[in-house]
């Protein structure tokens, strides 16, 4: 009951920061103030679990006392700053109150100085562009447009239409930008109404994109999109399978804010709230178009345009990737550990645990370690590999291989 009004309490606090002032020093103490009376539920947990002396005031337990249900009990609270996410707080607000729990949390903590960050490149959220069908626009408009910008887009093809065929030669040209994401839309756009229709639609399409992109390893995991319009009445289970016989990543559901109801968005508001709703909540955003400016189910260009200049005013923050990334990073991030095994001044020794199957989940880790203030330049080794790193103010970002095994940084001298 006690940790129940703590999370009322720091809700409610940071509801009346926000109604003052978007003063970052505000929103620290509200922060600091909320999650106050959780740490000390927390060391008070511990302290009855750890049979600690009941006379030892809590916060004198350790922090790593704690117990896997405290622990637990921490991090609704970060869940909690996740949902300060009504109409009445902006994106801004909201990031700012993450980051000050998210500081206190380390500060607190020291086994969370060493962490893999949530998403690529500690970006506050994946962005996927998806665009279906191979509409003569997407090669005439779109490309020419992800590439100026350097954004990378999903191009979800049909090899077996005619329409494909007729481009051929222009897609091959295309697929070798680094930009242009193909990925599987099944071979002919015709629909699955059993196993035994879909099983060849995905080999085919999978086939016909190893041979657009002969300089990329095979196998590897590509992005899948269900196409729309057509009968679709094969079972859950059955589509799960092929999807995983073939290496295949469903693509993230599409949302619209305004429109719950609706797959897809036309208008500049609707797309920039993808944005925003990204942003807001730190998960995956994405959009899918089949034609922009002319073809079927048109986005107008000017909307177009507007997301892009929406999306790169907040490059720093979006991770602009693709599904299949998407999916690895996520799948990895999830089934991976990293723990300490030695930390001193001359160096420090950690393990990464990763159960995935590093031929195919093969993107690397993004992770953030606490080294001493005097490492600015450190040199890590992960099995046979060897290279270096930067800090700064005592932190160290790597990219690691998700491969098992220890690996070992010192100060480069």
């Amino acid at each position: 009951m006690a940790c129940k009004w703590a999370f009322y309490r720091f809700f409610l606090t940071l509801k009346a920061a926000r109604r003052t002032t978007l003063n970052v020093g505000v929103i620290e103490g509200a922060t600091a103030s909320g999650t106050a009376a959780l740490f000390d539920i927390a060391r008070r947990t511990a302290r009855d679990e750890m049979n600690f002396d009941q006379g030892e005031p809590a916060t004198q337990v350790p922090a790593t006392a704690i117990s896997p249900l405290a622990w637990r009990q921490l991090w609704m609270v970060w869940a909690l700053s996740a949902m300060a996410r009504t109409r009445a707080m902006n994106t801004s607000f909201c990031s700012k109150c993450r980051a000050a729990l998210l500081a206190r949390l380390i500060e607190e903590f020291p086994n969370m100085k060493s962490h893999i960050l949530k998403w690529k490149h500690g970006k506050t959220a994946p962005f996927l562009h998806a665009f279906d069908d191979n509409a003569p626009t997407q090669l005439d408009i779109l490309i020419p447009e992800q590439q100026k910008r350097q954004m990378v887009g999903d191009f979800y093809i049909i090899p077996g239409g005619e329409r494909f065929q007729e481009q051929q030669a222009e897609w091959e040209i295309a697929a070798q930008s680094p930009f242009v994401v193909l990925a599987n839309h099944t071979f002919t756009h015709a629909g699955a109404t059993s196993a035994a229709q879909l099983e060849p639609e995905l080999a085919r399409c999978s086939d016909a994109i190893r041979a657009l992109t002969p300089a990329q390893k095979w196998p590897r995991i590509l992005g899948f999109g269900r196409p729309g319009g057509v009968p679709w009445t094969i079972s859950d289970e059955e589509n799960d399978r092929l999807l995983n016989q073939f290496h295949l990543a469903q693509r993230p559901r599409f949302r619209n804010p305004h429109k719950p109801e609706k797959s897809t968005a036309q208008t500049t508001t609707e797309l920039l709230a993808i944005v925003d709703e990204a942003l807001r909540d730190g998960e995956v955003g994405q959009i899918g178009f089949h034609g922009v400016g002319g073809d079927w189910l048109l986005t107008p260009l000017e909307c177009f345009h507007a997301l892009l200049d929406k999306l790169e005013a907040h490059r720093e923050e979006i991770w602009f990737t693709d599904a299949a990334s998407w999916h690895k990073y996520q799948t990895e991030r999830d089934a991976a550990k990293l723990k300490i095994l030695q930390e001193d001044e001359q160096q420090i020794r950690l393990q990464l645990c990763c159960e995935t199957d590093s031929i195919f989940y093969d993107l690397p880790l993004s992770v953030e370690i606490e080294v001493p203030q005097n490492w600015t330049k450190c040199v890590v080794r992960q099995g046979a590999s060897e290279f270096g790193g930067v800090a700064q103010k005592g932190t160290l970002r790597l990219e690691m291989s998700p491969v098992p095994g220890e690996f070992v940084l010192t100060p480069a001298i």
